[in-house]
C-alpha cells in the first residue's frame, strides 16, 4: 500500500514539473526580452532586429538600426502586429557601423605635419 502512495506521489511531482517546464517555455518564446549584457562584459556591444519573413512596419522601421545591449526593444515589439514575429537580433561588437568617424582638427594638424626633430640620425646624442 506505501508503494503505491509513493508511486502516486512521484508521478504527481512529475507531471507538476513537466507543466511548469512547458509553461516557461511557451512564455519565453512568445516574448523575447532584450539580450542580457550581464553575461557579456561591458562596453559598446550592439544589437540590430533582423526582420523575420512576415514582419510588421514597426520591425520594417526599425531595419539596420543599431541599438546598445543594454537599450534594445524586447521581442516582439510593442506595436507588432504580427500573430507569428519572427524578428531576431543580430549582434554586434560595436554600436558604430564605420571603423572611425573622428576627423583630425585642423589645430592638431598643423602640430603632426612637421617632420620629427628627434629622428636625425646626423645631430647624434649631442649636438655639435
Amino acid at each position: 500500500m506505501n508503494n503505491w502512495l509513493y508511486a502516486l506521489i512521484l508521478i504527481v511531482v512529475v507531471v507538476i514539473w513537466l507543466v511548469l517546464k512547458r509553461l516557461k517555455a511557451n512564455s519565453s518564446s512568445t516574448h523575447k526580452s532584450a539580450p542580457a549584457t550581464s553575461k557579456r562584459k561591458k562596453g559598446f556591444g550592439a544589437v540590430s532586429i533582423k526582420i523575420g519573413p512576415r514582419a510588421c512596419s514597426a520591425a520594417k522601421y526599425l531595419r539596420g538600426k543599431r541599438f546598445l545591449s543594454s537599450q534594445a526593444p524586447a521581442l516582439p515589439l510593442s506595436k507588432c502586429d504580427v500573430r507569428d514575429c519572427k524578428c531576431k537580433y543580430d549582434y554586434y561588437k560595436d554600436r558604430r557601423s564605420e571603423d572611425d568617424r573622428r576627423f583630425p582638427s585642423a589645430i592638431m594638424q598643423s602640430v603632426f605635419a612637421e617632420k620629427e626633430k628627434r629622428d636625425n640620425p646626423k645631430l647624434g646624442r649631442r649636438k655639435k
